[in-house]
């Protein structure tokens, strides 16, 4: 837990420091719309309540089904996923997710002043648009976790509506649309800033971290995280993009 927490502040530290060098009387360089917004929100809470009500109707796997699993029909580059099983690797991810809202927050009030309540609905509609998008895409492909091909699993686990629920990664695709809308928040605070390489290589690199520890803990399939990545980054670049004056 203290590791945990420290690395967390580790995490924080290392956006914090540049973020200390923003101006705060920089011109804010985004703006709402009410229509846009309100198509965010509407299509983000429409794919959120199809998703849940999909989810329900879901069956685990049975027996014989599982029986039947064979990791030779999985892809190559997706294989060495479901031999893996390894509790660390799932602790560190799921902390680098919970952690993963620090890094939009720092930047956000250590920008300009009238901006953080427009700047948070853009961190609010990012979320809304990942969580929405992950888990409509989870529910219609349906894709089988590694771990039930892996004979060390306990039956319980394979017996989970969750063991159906591979495609896409949802801790890479928060993490990466997190670590994504804080960069690109920095870089049109500060265009000139030096720091803004060392941002987004941070933006790369924890996200990156964050799937390959899924795929070692057998949550994740290699496919299952670039996928994540690509669509969470895109979240997180496009939602400030489209709101730039």
């Amino acid at each position: 837990m203290i590791r945990r927490a420290l690395f967390n502040f580790f995490i924080l530290l290392i956006l914090t420091l540049p973020i200390a060098q923003l101006n705060a009387q920089l011109t804010y360089p985004y703006q709402l719309d009410a229509t846009k917004e309100s198509i965010i929100f509407g299509t983000s809470i429409s794919l959120l309540t199809f998703a849940e009500l999909k989810y329900k109707k879901v069956q685990p796997l049975s027996y014989e089904e599982l029986s039947q699993l064979n990791r030779d029909d999985i892809w190559a580059i997706d294989r060495p996923a479901t031999f893996n099983r390894s509790l660390m690797a799932k602790k560190w991810s799921d902390g680098l997710l919970y952690s993963s809202l620090a890094p939009p927050l720092s930047v956000i009030f250590s920008g300009p002043r009238d901006g953080i309540g427009r700047s948070s609905v853009l961190l609010l509609e990012t979320m809304l648009v990942n969580t929405a998008v992950t888990n409509f895409t989870k529910v219609l492909v349906r894709r089988k976790r590694p771990y039930l091909y892996n004979e060390f699993t306990e039956a319980k686990k394979k017996l989970s509506k969750k063991s159906r629920m591979s495609f896409f990664s949802g801790h890479t695709s928060s993490v990466t649309a997190m670590y994504f809308l804080s960069a690109k928040l920095f870089e049109d605070y500060n265009p000139d800033s030096r720091y803004k390489s060392a941002v987004w290589t941070t933006a790369v690199l924890i996200p990156a971290t964050t799937g390959l520890l899924r795929v070692k803990a057998g949550k994740h399939y290699f496919t299952d995280v670039l996928t994540g990545f690509l669509v969470g980054g895109a979240i997180g670049f496009l939602i400030p993009e489209i709101h730039k004056l």
